[in-house]
């Protein structure tokens, strides 16, 4: 494997997360067998980044980790220089439940927020009159949000083609160019064969929102989804909080036979089936595709860094946490 994150250096940052008794929000990192090489590495430059850096733990925000059971005792040994509070690292659901809640009747906390593990905080940089002394508010945010939040929400027509074809792959032409070769003709039956794909998905997300009867009622998800006139949903539920009571009373039992249409869209049907909207988490805490310095706090998407932009980026956490400016 030539993924940078599974060459991440040991974090040697150490951290003592008190338990404060609370049941309001729960943040959870998931972790996956598949991807354990390099998720082992990145987990506690996570941890360190969101701990040191943002009033997750100040506001009473609870951190899980949540994993297959076999991969316990490789989480525990990449986080052994965090003094976690007990229970900390969790089972994944074996119910396969489309959203995790917490507690025997799923109410333990008002609220749950999935965070993906590529994103670390930081601070900004600079003289301390300037806001590097000021923790990102994502405790803050996330306490005082009551409904659904993503990282990102754009309903703009200009949503970008690569986006939808995540749910539907849908920009290959349906038409013959080059001649009646077998070639082209191999070329047009894979087209037909992604078109029928997005009828079947069409059909299913209309039943989703609308029922058995849209076609009866004129309505279509495409004018939401596909029209390129009209405005167009994406939702990046890379960082995704939602009520836990919604999600054991409503969204559970109907999202549990469409999960097929997938995790982004099935959110995004879901809203549109009950009429709701998703907060935008940018528009509380700045968020960063890609990791960059800046002169104030952010969080920044390490997936793609290279090797220079992950060695400033530890520096920059090292030298926070011991309250030094890297400039």
């Amino acid at each position: 494997m030539n993924d940078l994150r599974t060459q991440l250096p040991q974090c040697p940052l150490e951290y003592q997360v008190p338990h404060i008794p609370g049941s309001h929000t729960a943040l959870v990192i998931e972790v996956n067998a598949a991807d354990i090489d390099w998720q082992e590495k990145m987990l506690p430059w996570t941890l360190a980044g969101l701990i040191n850096n943002t009033d997750l733990i100040m506001k009473g925000v609870h951190l899980y980790v949540a994993c297959e059971d076999n991969l316990r005792d490789r989480i525990r040994t990449a986080l052994k220089k965090f003094d976690l509070p007990p229970g900390t690292i969790i089972s994944k659901d074996e119910d396969n439940k489309p959203l995790i809640v917490f507690g025997e009747y799923g109410y333990r906390y008002d609220s749950v927020c999935l965070f993906d593990i590529n994103y670390w905080a930081f601070r900004g940089i600079g003289k301390a009159q300037d806001r590097a002394d000021i923790k990102l508010p994502l405790g803050h945010v996330l306490r005082h949000t009551y409904g659904w939040a993503v990282a990102d929400v754009s309903l703009h027509h200009k949503n970008d083609i690569s986006l939808k074809d995540t749910w539907v792959r849908m920009s290959k032409p349906l038409h013959l160019t080059g001649g009646d070769s077998p070639e082209q003709r191999k070329k047009l039956a894979g087209a037909l064969i992604e078109a029928s794909e997005r009828a079947h998905w069409l059909h299913a997300a209309n039943t989703a929102v609308y029922g058995e009867n849209y076609k009866k009622q004129s309505k279509n998800v495409a004018a939401y989804f596909f029209n390129e006139v009209e405005a167009n949903w994406h939702i990046d539920a890379s960082i995704l909080h939602y009520s836990a009571r919604e999600v054991n009373t409503y969204f559970a039992e109907w999202a549990a036979e469409w999960q097929h249409l997938g995790t982004e869209a099935l959110i995004a049907l879901y809203l549109l089936k009950t009429e709701q909207h998703a907060y935008n988490l940018q528009d509380s805490v700045m968020i960063e595709q890609l990791y960059v310095r800046e002169a104030y706090p952010r969080l920044c998407n390490m997936q793609f860094a290279n090797k220079k932009k992950f060695n400033r980026a530890m520096n920059e956490l090292r030298g926070a946490q011991l309250n030094i400016n890297m400039n």
